[in-house]
């Protein structure tokens, strides 16, 4: 499931997604842009979407100190893609930066 957030998630516009090839990534549309405020995806991810086996957090890091703060550890694995030079420390789960090729 991708679920997109900026200043708010975007639960509505969830896609379930079949597979995570390259070539069904690509043509993903994203919705919003910028802001980022994670914590309420945290509260609210497994009403919304059900148990699931792990989270992936793809963001540039660049979050409020509150909002990381606040976040909720949602108690199943969570894996953090960095995709900027923050030095992005959350509460939980594993950060990996991804780098530019």
């Amino acid at each position: 499931m991708l679920v997109c957030c900026d200043s708010e998630v975007y639960w509505n516009a969830a896609i379930e997604l079949a597979d995570c090839r390259e070539e069904t990534l690509s043509t993903i549309k994203m919705t919003g842009r910028g802001g980022t405020r994670l914590a309420p995806f945290f509260e609210d991810f497994e009403d919304r979407l059900g148990k699931r086996d792990m989270v992936i957090a793809i963001t540039d890091g660049e979050l409020a100190v509150d909002d990381i703060e606040s976040m909720i550890d949602p108690g199943v694995p969570v894996y953090w893609l960095l995709v900027g030079e923050s030095d992005f420390n959350p509460k939980f789960g594993k950060v990996f930066k991804l780098e530019s090729r």
